[in-house]
């Protein structure tokens, strides 16, 4: 069974941290710690890429496994909504700048919070269905490429990451079975109107991006995505546990996305799971998109992984949501 051999993560050295915000916005230190969840941001370099950030985690990947063979890496897939270029896609630049095989598949995944959930799954039949050895599965979404900086409600939220994780048939664990959904009723609840081909940057060069027709930056109606959570991800973690026949009481551990503080202990209240097994680690990174399941499941993977019951669940952009087991 295809299972995950090693994540790696890597954060960005710059920060925003909560006293910036509080004086900018009149945000309180109590809101943004106990609500949002937040105290820093990982926010990446102006001139730092997703495949920087994407090569910096396979460095680290590597470091910590050396027995790690990157001539080995048979499938390689990179999971964002924020490539280096709209053409090509970013695994081939990833796939040079690693120095990988000519042979490797590679493609990218254009999804969000439920991205890795996705592209979990899309690794797992690939090495079952068509023989993959060994895949690499990155995630990365430098979000504060495409934020407004005075709106709001987004700027508590969300921090820079990449992860990249191993797959393999010789893991120590297992991945279970999916559930997925999409509702594109709610598409402009979190959306970026400018820039695609329906309003593309008109402009050239540097200023291109004020010649748009719509706006380039991300906007998000925070009331109708907690509503989406809170009706929606119970029943579908209830769904996965369904498919997978293992009670919610078997679970050692709920990895929610972390989208805040106040989303992650709705969720556990929705579902009456003890707050011991519902982890919530994005103090000091901010809500990472599809990076922040993985960057959880790294801890728990080498700290307390061994034998454990975990239930993953992801949920954003679309609006589209998936969990699984790993066990």
């Amino acid at each position: 069974m295809p299972g995950i051999k090693s994540i790696a993560t890597y954060c960005p050295k710059n920060r925003i941290d909560n006293e910036e915000l509080v004086k900018k916005f009149g945000f309180t230190i109590t809101f943004l710690l106990e609500k949002v969840g937040v105290a820093t941001r990982a926010i990446a370099d102006a001139e730092e890429t997703t495949s920087d950030m994407c090569c910096a985690a396979a460095q680290l990947l590597f470091e910590k496994n050396p027995e790690f063979d990157p001539s080995l890496v048979d499938l390689l897939i990179v999971c964002t909504q924020n490539p280096d270029y709209r053409i090509p896609h970013t695994s081939a630049i990833l796939q040079d700048r690693l120095d990988l095989s000519n042979s490797v598949a590679a493609f990218d995944i254009n999804l969000g919070c439920s991205g890795y959930l996705y592209s979990l799954a899309v690794c797992k039949s690939l090495i079952e269905s068509l023989g993959f050895k060994n895949a690499l599965l990155f995630t990365a979404d430098p979000y504060s490429k495409v934020l407004d900086p005075d709106d709001s409600s987004t700027a508590p939220l969300f921090g820079d990451a990449a992860t990249v994780t191993w797959l393999s048939n010789e893991a120590e664990n297992s991945i279970g079975l999916f559930s997925f959904g999409t509702d594109g009723s709610g598409a402009e609840s979190l959306m970026i109107k400018g820039g695609g081909v329906k309003f593309p940057f008109l402009g050239k060069g540097k200023d291109s991006l004020q010649d748009s027709m719509e706006d380039p930056f991300l906007r998000m109606d925070g009331r109708k995505i907690c509503k989406f959570v809170k009706t929606t991800i119970p029943e579908d973690v209830k769904k996965c546990l369904a498919k997978n026949r293992v009670d919610i009481e078997e679970i050692d551990y709920f990895i929610f996305h972390q989208a805040s503080k106040y989303i992650i202990d709705s969720l556990r209240k929705a579902l009456n799971l003890e707050e011991s097994k519902v982890l919530c680690r994005m103090l000091h990174s901010g809500n990472t998109v599809s990076s922040s399941i993985p960057a959880v499941l790294q801890t728990v993977l080498e700290d307390d992984g061994s034998g454990k019951k975990i239930i993953l669940s992801g949920f954003g952009v679309g609006l589209s949501w998936g969990s699984c087991l790993l066990y």
